[in-house]
């Protein structure tokens, strides 16, 4: 029986988050194998969808101090554009605009609501807000979001510690995301491009971030271990793809430490094509955040066999067993840079690091999406039983 989803997030391509491709995944996977699946998300400027499933756009506003994000600020227009929609069961991938409107549309429908966190949204609130009482309300807001919901999911226990700690009482599943990049068994791609782009040499280590040029990610600490780096006589070059309000700081960093010669800034790079070979020309990936509960990014570096250096004792880190499938080092400038020196000096070892890491850290959307789509029929079944039962029942 063919069945209707919505996909309910405020960031949506071109926007190119982890939450936002994993979106977008989902609805082509659902859309593809299980049924109709819409996705509904701000507008974007001069941006036109070309998907294969329905994208419903609502009018936004930018979001001050984080390009590219927008707010969004649906209207009357577009619940009547839902309510034209026979949905089955709405997703919600974050509890602000698009949030709620799901929620208000799963309470006229009497349909299921599923709410995922995915973000440590008190250091967000924090950083906007500056004020520890403005952001703790903040939290509460968002906590009560996903007490209305019918099904609480996240994507690693981290998170899912987190959301308790920030006051939610109820159950919560672990649903972790999946990759869109084949996974490439012998390495074999060309990136000879890759070299020329970024005047790339064969006898230097390639190191990667790819993800938010924000101060939550840790990146004045990473600049920070990248000059220690340099100064023990560590050759590298350092490729940065992303955006946002932290890149200026960065390229001011990057000169202060004399390291301008080694770090690239790519901006965002929206061809999949060409992030998947910046991956597999890569020697190491770098990800030093504290703020992040899931990191799709590592996995993806993992589909060509790149290892990752990630924080000891963080989110992001839980799958890590360090020089098993990954890498880890303490918080620490100096200790994070001595584990990168460690690890370019035995590139063999790295390499089959990363092989491990492809072995157990990689799982394709479609996978994932079959677990959803399961999942989501024991969520509708579970919500028909309990709202056809007498209140006595309950």
């Amino acid at each position: 029986m063919s069945q209707t989803f919505g996909l309910f997030n405020d960031s949506f391509p071109p926007i190119m988050d982890g939450v936002a491709q994993g979106t977008r995944n989902i609805a082509y996977w659902l859309n593809k194998k299980y049924g109709k699946c819409y996705v509904i998300t701000p507008q974007f400027p001069k941006y036109n969808d070309r998907e294969e499933f329905d994208v419903l756009r609502y009018p936004s506003v930018a979001l001050l101090g984080r390009k590219p994000y927008r707010m969004g600020m649906p209207g009357l227009k577009l619940d009547l554009d839902l309510d034209k929609i026979p949905f089955d069961l709405v997703h919600a991938k974050c509890p602000f605009s698009s949030g709620r409107v799901a929620l208000r549309l799963a309470r006229r429908r009497n349909i299921p609501l599923v709410a995922s966190f995915h973000s440590r949204f008190y250091d967000d609130f924090k950083d906007a807000f500056k004020y520890d009482a403005m952001a703790r309300a903040a939290v509460r807001v968002v906590v009560d979001f996903f007490q209305s919901a019918d099904a609480v999911w996240a994507v690693s226990e981290g998170s899912a510690r987190t959301l308790r700690d920030y006051g939610y009482v109820g159950t919560i599943s672990i649903v972790e995301n999946g990759i869109d990049f084949a996974i490439e068994e012998d390495f074999g791609q060309d990136t000879s491009d890759i070299d020329w782009h970024f005047g790339l040499k064969q006898d230097v280590p390639v190191l990667l971030y790819v993800g938010q040029l924000i101060r939550q990610k840790n990146l004045s600490f990473l600049m920070k271990a990248l000059h220690k780096a340099a100064r023990q006589g560590t050759a590298f070059t350092m490729i940065f793809v992303g955006e946002g309000q932290y890149e200026e700081e960065l390229k001011e960093k990057a000169a202060e430490y004399g390291l301008t010669d080694q770090i690239r800034f790519a901006g965002v790079v929206h061809d999949r094509d060409m992030l998947h070979r910046i991956y597999a020309r890569s020697n190491l990936f770098l990800f030093p955040s504290l703020y992040d509960t899931f990191a799709i990014v590592v996995r993806e570096a993992a589909s060509v066999g790149c290892p990752s250096l990630l924080v000891r004792d963080s989110d992001a880190g839980q799958s890590i067993e360090d020089g098993v499938n990954g890498y880890l080092a303490d918080h620490n400038p100096t200790a994070y840079a001595k584990r990168l020196k460690e690890i370019l000096d035995d590139l063999p070892g790295a390499h089959m690091v990363g092989r491990t890491a492809q072995e157990t850290l990689c799982r394709s959307w479609e996978q994932v999406v079959d677990d959803i789509h399961e999942e989501y029929q024991r969520i509708m079944a579970d919500y028909k039983r309990r709202n056809s039962l007498p209140m006595s029942q309950f």
